[in-house]
C-alpha cells in the first residue's frame, strides 16, 4: 500500500517522493502516457478499484535544451561500450547529464547518429533466432 512515487531527476543521486493521494492503496499497474504523464491503476483497503492520472510536469523548472558538445547544453553523446559494431550498425545517443534537472519534451529523440557497416559472424551469432 502506498501513496507517493519516489523518482530522481538525476540518475539516483537524489531520490524524490512525489505523493499522488492522500489514503494508500495497492497499485497494480503504471502506464505511461508520456514522459511526465501516468495512469496508476490499483484498490484500496476496502478492495475498491481506483485509476489515478498523474501529471508530473510541474516537478521541472525547465526543458532540457542543446546538442552534445554545444556550450550550454544539457546532453551529452553516449556510445554503447563496445568496440566495433553490432549486428551491423554503431548507434550514438543523447542523453541527458546526470545533473540536468529538466525534462526531455515529449518529442525528445535519444538517437543521434547511426552509422552502418559490415556484419560479422559474430553479429548473426547474437540475431535472432541463430
Amino acid at each position: 500500500m502506498t501513496n507517493f512515487l519516489t523518482f530522481s531527476l538525476d540518475e539516483g543521486e537524489t531520490l524524490h517522493e512525489y505523493y499522488f493521494s492522500e489514503s494508500s492503496f495497492e497499485v497494480f499497474n503504471i502506464i505511461e502516457i508520456s514522459n511526465t504523464r501516468f495512469f496508476v491503476y490499483g484498490k484500496d483497503s476496502n478492495d475498491k478499484g481506483m485509476v489515478l492520472g498523474l501529471d508530473m510536469e510541474k516537478l521541472f523548472s525547465r526543458t532540457c535544451k542543446g546538442l552534445p558538445e554545444e556550450n550550454g547544453s544539457d546532453y551529452f553523446k553516449w556510445n554503447l561500450p563496445t568496440e566495433g559494431c553490432i549486428l551491423g550498425k554503431k548507434l550514438s545517443y543523447k542523453k541527458k547529464l546526470p545533473k540536468a534537472e529538466c525534462l526531455n519534451g515529449d518529442d525528445f529523440e535519444k538517437l543521434l547518429d547511426r552509422t552502418f557497416c559490415t556484419c560479422t559472424e559474430e553479429d548473426w551469432e547474437c540475431d535472432l533466432g541463430f
